[in-house]
């Protein structure tokens, strides 16, 4: 086995091992893990990986008194990609994901490219929101973009393995 597949190997494990847990929603099925037992704090990755990378920057950036409900956005690990899917989609899926967990309101955190959604989610679901937080966010507009050849490249060797 080369070292390559033995590190994604060891990926795989370490995400499995985070105990994440799959729902249906009428937007298709979303992936989530749940720590804590404090006040919710939704938590939206970047590009950069899933609900994992989610609850990786949380333990980073929420304290630990927070409950934290990470997810994996359309497409990420074991996220479904609706057909059409849209921002506006994927922020109404987080409405059904708190309806499944009997959560009325939280406090929202994305994180770079997960920014988009969460500000979604604060315009469509604003009753439901008692704070956004935006971390590095990456919203459209202009600035710099990663070349498409790298980015396909990156999807390629980090998601095609999953």
């Amino acid at each position: 086995m080369t070292r390559f597949h033995s590190e994604m190997q060891r990926i795989r494990e370490y995400i499995h091992n985070l105990d994440s847990k799959v729902i249906d929603t009428n937007h298709g099925s979303i992936e989530y893990a749940r720590t804590g037992d404090g006040y919710p704090i939704l938590a939206v990755h970047g590009n950069a990986g899933g609900f994992d990378q989610g609850l990786m920057m949380a333990n980073k950036t929420i304290d630990a008194k927070f409950q934290v409900i990470s997810v994996s956005r359309f497409g990420y690990l074991r996220s479904s990609i609706p057909k059409k899917a849209s921002v506006a989609m994927q922020a109404d899926s987080y409405a059904s994901l708190l309806d499944s967990l009997n959560i009325g309101k939280t406090a929202i955190v994305g994180y770079s490219a997960g920014s988009t959604s969460s500000i979604q989610f604060t315009l469509r679901h604003p009753e439901r929101v008692s704070a956004l937080i935006l971390v590095f966010p990456a919203a459209p507009g202009k600035g710099p973009i990663m070349p498409k050849a790298i980015f396909n490249i990156f999807r390629v060797l980090v998601f095609s393995s999953f």
